[in-house]
């Protein structure tokens, strides 16, 4: 049976927490539901046990050049669950009104340990006076996060961060808003959304160690890598590091997104690989075509070991096609083309110079007799 002293006590906690904040919401992140625990007179947009879905509240009181943002964010699970590791992560938005949008802070923190899909989100109205510091913000939001994924300050003496914009909103993974633990919230991330062929590279890269000793040489450094987005999958990420105030071990860290660029330059190699392959390889046979010359040459320049070249001819071609036709002359080269790449090790070339003349390449050479046997 509940006790009347534990309403009691919950009654007089409530009275001192909304003596100092406007909205005091219950989140549960298991049911996507909000529920309005309380509300001051003021903000006539939330009512006093009023319970709805994210999605509801987003709509109705979030300000909607930001609707994206909030709904992107609740819908990636794992990153609310980074956040709630977190004991405390703060943010700035607008909120609805009545009529107009008024710009609040807001303060995510865990409502109860036994329960870590719950959380208490509470409101503060901001005054007039922040308004300017405010309007600095969106400027900022407009013309520079717009240009990247976030934007932090590192301290490297004591191992802390924090986020200079609203971080939290971005739908790209990213580390959590703040932390007095820089490397662990930093692997943290890497484990739950950096590709694994770069993980332990950027684990490396990032420590302070590494970040003083390449600034050290440096005025930035500069790491790239690739990370798996649960909506937008693989996307290639630059961290930008340099001194903001070097005396005082600080430093910026701005990240950016280079997919877009990253996409073209991969596809241009691509097509350049496939133009390179088109103009080496014989059309007919699907062995290298006269170009074998360079690229034996090029094996060949500054080299030590042996290796061997076999120039091979087909005795009475020329009969096949008169005889048979030239169609089943092309399907005798195409035979011989393939049987000669079947026997070849890795590293050995075959090529075409000729109509009925094929070129082998043998790159090491265990015995004279052996390349005898295999030819």
């Amino acid at each position: 049976m509940k006790n009347n002293n534990d309403d009691s006590v919950l009654q007089n906690y409530l009275k001192v927490v909304t003596s100092f904040v406007d909205i005091l919401l219950e989140l549960d992140f298991s049911k996507n539901m909000i529920k309005v625990i309380s509300s001051s007179s003021k903000f006539s947009t939330f009512s006093e046990k009023q319970e709805c879905s994210f999605y509801r509240a987003i709509e109705n009181t979030i300000y909607p050049e930001d609707h994206n943002l909030f709904l992107s964010t609740i819908e990636d699970k794992q990153y609310i669950k980074q956040l709630l590791m977190e004991s405390r992560n703060e943010f700035e938005f607008r909120v609805r009104n009545g009529s107009e949008f008024v710009w609040v802070r807001g303060v995510l923190t865990k409502a109860q340990e036994e329960d870590p899909n719950k959380a208490l989100f509470y409101m503060i109205d901001i005054d007039k006076a922040k308004r300017g510091t405010i309007l600095q913000h969106e400027i900022l939001n407009k013309y520079v996060y717009k240009l990247c994924d976030f934007l932090m300050l590192i301290n490297l003496d004591n191992n802390s961060y924090k986020m200079i914009d609203n971080s939290f909103l971005h739908s790209t993974p990213m580390p959590p808003s703040a932390s007095n633990n820089y490397i662990s919230s930093f692997n943290s991330t890497i484990d739950c959304y950096v590709d694994f062929m770069d993980q332990a590279r950027i684990r490396e890269a990032v420590t302070v160690e590494k970040i003083k000793e390449n600034l050290a040489l440096d005025d930035s450094y500069i790491i790239t890598y690739g990370v798996r987005d649960p909506k937008l999958g693989y996307t290639r990420k630059s961290l930008n590091f340099s001194y903001y105030d070097k005396a005082a071990n600080i430093v910026f860290a701005v990240r950016t997104d280079n997919t877009i660029e990253y996409n073209r330059q991969k596809r241009q190699t691509e097509e350049l690989r496939e133009a390179l392959f088109r103009a080496q390889t014989d059309v007919l046979t699907g062995v290298y075509n006269v170009s074998i010359r360079d690229v034996i040459s090029n094996r060949l320049n500054g080299r030590s070991k042996e290796a061997a070249l076999v120039f091979l001819d087909l005795d009475n071609f020329k009969t096949v096609n008169d005889t048979f036709s030239h169609a089943k002359g092309d399907e005798l080269l195409i035979h011989v083309g393939s049987f000669l790449r079947q026997q070849m090790r890795s590293g050995d070339l075959v090529g075409r110079v000729g109509g009925d003349e094929f070129v082998l390449f043998f790159d090491t050479v265990p015995s004279h007799e052996e390349i005898h046997e295999r030819v």
